[in-house]
């Protein structure tokens, strides 16, 4: 193999950096399958043409929060747990895996504490209850894959109780959330 060999086959396999999808579309009317690009609309994406259209690669994790504060005073109405939300920007019927553990100890009165993953609009995603009893603790795990519509995705977590009050347990960290893409 000759040295202009190897320059044609590594440019055929690393990302072309364009500044927007319309120069992209300019410099590459006709596509190869699965050439890749960066476009500076949107970054740290890379994406492959699928011999249809241009579509992100497995972009690993999206939305990550670690909580460490205690939060107090959850009672029986469902309330966002103060620093949890996050958005990304989802691509339609692509797999984003979702996972949160939060630790929390019953204050009063035994019973249920439930904590959930959802929308903006308050719709669970994911949701886990444990029974806990007065001064007690638990790690509470939610795990699920999800699809979304395209554009932007917010998610946050929700804690309450079926009696009594619950707070976020005192220990390092209390809060973990993360979503990852998984691909398609």
């Amino acid at each position: 193999m000759k040295f202009g060999d190897y320059t044609t086959q590594m440019e055929s396999s690393l990302p072309r950096r364009f500044a927007t999808a319309a120069a992209r579309t300019t410099a590459m009317p006709t596509p190869t399958l699965n050439d890749l690009t960066i476009l500076d609309t949107t970054p740290g994406t890379v994406e492959f043409w699928d011999g249809t259209a241009w579509r992100p690669t497995l972009q690993a994790k999206m939305g990550y929060v670690e909580l460490t504060t205690t939060q107090t005073g959850f009672i029986t109405t469902p309330s966002d747990v103060t620093g949890s939300l996050f958005q990304f920007n989802a691509v339609a019927n692509r797999k984003y895996q979702i996972q949160a553990a939060i630790q929390v100890q019953k204050i009063t009165t035994a019973g249920y504490v439930v904590a959930q993953v959802t929308d903006n609009s308050n719709n669970a995603i994911v949701a886990v209850a444990v029974d806990v009893g007065v001064n007690g603790f638990a790690t509470m795990s939610l795990f699920r894959q999800s699809t979304f519509t395209a554009g932007q995705v917010t998610l946050k977590l929700r804690l309450f109780c079926s009696a009594g009050t619950v707070n976020t347990a005192a220990n390092q960290p209390v809060v973990v959330f993360c979503v990852n893409d998984v691909g398609p």
